[in-house]
């Protein structure tokens, strides 16, 4: 959810959607979801071969923010739970009353079909049928191909 910039700095660029959504009017807004426990697993796979593992830049960087205290692995996982909690609630309040929110679990294929079908309803070519797999695992491709 977090961006840390290799500066340390840290960018939440998924709370500006009520920013977007006044700077674009008409703008389709879509909310990718899934397992929660998928999803931190996922996170704590990422590293990069430059900044190395992210659940350590993530802690670190916190680290530098709280000087008293050394912010564990632990932390960050609890820290990940409840800004997607928090998230997940700030955008159903913020598109309660709006029509330009689409929703799909990107672990569920109807769900997937869904929003194309939607994209589709709004006017968008699309030429797959599917979505990418851009990010996923090759084990995920597999099973999302089922």
């Amino acid at each position: 959810m977090e961006c840390l910039h290799k500066n340390g700095e840290f960018f939440y660029g998924h709370r500006l959607f009520p920013i977007l959504d006044l700077q674009y009017p008409g703008s389709l807004f879509i909310f990718n979801t899934r397992n929660l426990e998928s999803w931190i697993k996922s996170q704590l796979a990422h590293k990069s071969k430059k900044y190395g593992s992210y659940v350590r830049r993530i802690s670190k960087g916190l680290s530098a923010l709280n000087p008293d205290r050394q912010i564990t692995t632990e932390d960050v996982i609890e820290m990940w739970r409840k800004t997607w909690h928090q998230h997940e609630e700030e955008v159903n309040k913020y598109f309660s009353d709006k029509s330009n929110l689409l929703r799909v679990n990107i672990e569920d294929q109807d769900s997937k079909r869904l929003l194309i079908h939607s994209l589709k309803q709004h006017g968008y070519q699309l030429t797959s049928d599917d979505l990418p797999y851009v990010g996923a695992t090759p084990e995920k491709r597999k099973t999302s191909n089922s």
